[in-house]
C-alpha cells in the first residue's frame, strides 16, 4: 500500500508535488499552498500533506480568462466580472502575473 501522507517542509513539499505526475500547480502556487496549510496547522513545526487532498482542495488559474472559460455560466448568473468579484463568493489567493488560486466550489 502506498503512503500518501508525508511530513515535509516548504522546499520538500514543492519538490514532491512538482515531481508528482498528477500535480496541477506552478511552483509559486505550491509555495502559497504550503503557506496556507502551514497557517492552518500553526500549532505544529511541520505539516502533513496528502497529495490527493491538496490536488482536490485548490484550483490554479493562469488568468481570469481561463477561469471564465470553465465557469462562464456561474460568472454570468452572479455578475462576476473579475477576480475581486469572485472573492466575494470564494476564497481567492492572488499570485503574480494575474494567476490565482481558489478553493473549488
Amino acid at each position: 500500500m502506498a503512503e500518501f501522507i508525508e511530513k515535509v517542509d516548504q522546499n520538500k513539499f514543492v519538490e514532491i508535488m512538482h515531481r508528482w505526475e498528477y500535480n496541477a500547480f506552478s511552483v509559486e502556487a505550491l509555495r502559497k499552498i504550503y503557506d496556507i496549510e502551514t497557517e492552518i496547522n500553526c500549532d505544529q513545526n511541520f505539516i502533513e500533506i496528502d497529495r490527493v487532498v491538496i490536488n482536490l482542495s485548490y484550483n490554479e488559474y493562469k488568468d481570469w480568462n481561463e477561469f471564465v472559460e470553465e465557469y462562464s455560466q456561474f460568472c454570468q448568473e452572479h455578475n462576476i466580472e473579475s477576480v475581486q468579484d469572485l472573492a466575494e463568493y470564494e476564497t481567492v489567493y492572488v499570485l503574480t502575473n494575474n494567476a490565482f488560486l481558489i478553493v473549488p466550489f
